[in-house]
């Protein structure tokens, strides 16, 4: 069931034209856009990838964002993000794929930022602490090198990038006795969770489809229980809704 409504059809009509349009045309996330007058507005793809990424998200996560802009950054840097709510891009011309894994970089610090609970940024600390260097620990180069900051936002961008990927890899890790990218996985099957009949977690795969005009994204997302080890039980899913 695809649920983004008349949202493409919206962007299409309304192209983004002041501060206020995209929270005038998507009141419930509740989110401003801006850009500078000497930088080019947002595309319509880039919009509904903002919109696809950010729907998925539970509502207190939504809440970490209160503003996204454009900017003439330097070359080299696609974007950054504030402690207090803030994402700005990169006005480069910059594939939408490239563009949008940015993106999610910089939500991921915004949630390690302004969402964690005390409690489980000292999780997340020690688990970090603990991956030492092992290559093995972390999801990629850059979460190794960079300070814990950095390993929680690229740990967080790929679980909404592709969760079963980052499962497989974990439990890749963990057949050979290296358990805390598990640890690390279970870390955020946890802070997706919800409790309806029982505990489930929400499970994600983002997609972006092509063609010779324009490039697309689509944010997939699924409610799937978790048992008692904190793995999601896959083969007990409900329907995956697109976004």
């Amino acid at each position: 069931m695809v649920i983004i409504g008349s949202s493409r059809k919206a962007l299409a009509r309304s192209p983004i034209l002041s501060p206020q349009s995209f929270l005038i045309h998507y009141p419930e996330l509740n989110i401003r856009l801006d850009y500078d007058f000497n930088t080019p507005a947002f595309t319509e793809a880039q919009c509904h990838a903002l919109y696809s990424t950010l729907h998925v998200l539970p509502e207190k996560m939504r809440r970490t964002v209160y503003l996204i802009s454009k900017e003439n950054l330097r070359e080299g840097n696609p974007a950054y993000s504030t402690s207090y709510g803030k994402i700005v891009m990169s006005s480069r011309p910059i594939p939408l794929r490239n563009w949008t894994m940015s993106f999610l970089h910089e939500l991921g610090h915004l949630i390690d930022f302004r969402f964690l609970p005390i409690e489980q940024a000292r999780h997340w600390q020690e688990l970090s602490t603990l991956s030492g260097s092992e290559p093995d620990h972390f999801v990629s180069g850059y979460a190794q090198v960079g300070e814990i900051r950095e390993d929680f936002a690229k740990t967080f961008a790929l679980y909404l990038i592709d969760t079963l990927g980052f499962l497989a890899l974990a439990q890749e890790q963990a057949a050979i006795g290296k358990t805390i990218l598990m640890e690390k996985f279970k870390f955020m099957v946890a802070i997706f969770s919800l409790k309806l009949d029982a505990f489930y977690t929400r499970v994600f795969r983002l997609q972006f489809k092509s063609d010779e005009s324009e490039s697309r994204l689509i944010m997939q997302r699924r409610m799937v229980p978790i048992p008692d080890q904190g793995v999601p039980a896959l083969e007990n899913s409900l329907s995956s809704i697109n976004f």
